[in-house]
């Protein structure tokens, strides 16, 4: 998630790998949804982390975006990325206790609980077609990012740190939803399309994102944002194993075609497959 960032790249970078700059504060509205709403998908998947350990251990199979790494100012937090042709994860580390907290009434949820045992170290990203709340297609409450540029939605259902956070920015910050390599090659700015093409080019040689599976604690199941996120393409939820409440996270990318895998101890633990 990005809580209202700002990346330290260019405009010319940031209209090509748009959807970095993902998270806010201030609230403005809340609203329930309407008729008129149209369905939110999915676009990318965030790990709240405590330290360095799952990065390190993802930089085995996969290229980080290193200069995109990211200090969001005011939210107490910072951020690291991995792209894919289709989606990207973000590592998000609590920086400053005290900064979060002193931003959690505008944020509208406690979220500095995602970095403990008491909530869901994971967050869902969104794009929905319009930020109107009443258009979101689930609740929502505006909030307008620092730089005074953008605004996004977050789900009310955040309050509940048992489920994953969920939260919505409109279409011209969405992640490039790219089909093969050939597209990347068709970036005209040959700066742009070489620091594209050097983030997709992965050890593992994995490209896409085809399936997501996040265990939550079976009470968490039947929770607002659960039911919201279900109803997203690639992403499926599962209770934790019995005698375990840990969260995990499962990545298949291109389909498992390989036959390959790699594990990240937790929490959360991370298996990937591709």
């Amino acid at each position: 998630m990005a809580l209202a960032s700002r990346l330290a790249v260019s405009a010319a970078l940031l209209a090509t790998l748009a959807g970095l700059a993902c998270h806010a504060r201030g609230a403005v509205a809340t609203s329930e949804p309407s008729g008129a709403a149209q369905p939110p998908r999915f676009d990318h998947l965030v790990v709240f982390v405590t330290d360095d350990a799952l990065g390190t251990c993802l930089a085995e199979v996969f290229t980080p975006a290193e200069r995109l790494a990211t200090r969001h100012e005011g939210q107490g937090t910072s951020g690291r990325y991995f792209l894919f042709l289709n989606t990207f994860l973000e590592l998000l580390k609590l920086e400053d206790l005290d900064e979060a907290r002193a931003n959690q009434a505008a944020f509208g949820s406690d979220y500095a609980l995602r970095w403990s045992a008491a909530g869901s170290p994971f967050a869902v990203g969104v794009v929905v077609a319009s930020l109107e709340p009443s258009r979101a297609g689930f609740p929502a409450r505006i909030y307008a990012a620092p730089d005074g540029r953008s605004t996004y939605l977050m789900a009310t259902g955040n309050q509940d740190a048992r489920a994953p956070l969920v939260y919505a920015t409109g279409p011209e910050r969405a992640h490039p939803r790219r089909e093969s390599l050939d597209e990347v090659d068709a970036i005209e700015d040959p700066g742009r399309r070489e620091t594209v093409r050097e983030y997709l080019t992965h050890p593992s040689g994995a490209l896409t994102v085809t399936r997501i599976v996040v265990s939550l604690p079976p009470e968490a199941l039947d929770s607002t944002n659960v039911e919201l996120a279900r109803e997203l393409e690639h992403i499926e939820f599962v209770p934790a194993g019995a005698g375990s409440s840990s969260p995990h996270l499962w990545l298949e990318l291109d389909g498992g075609t390989q036959g390959r895998t790699h594990e990240c101890e937790g929490p959360p633990g991370v298996t990937l497959r591709w």
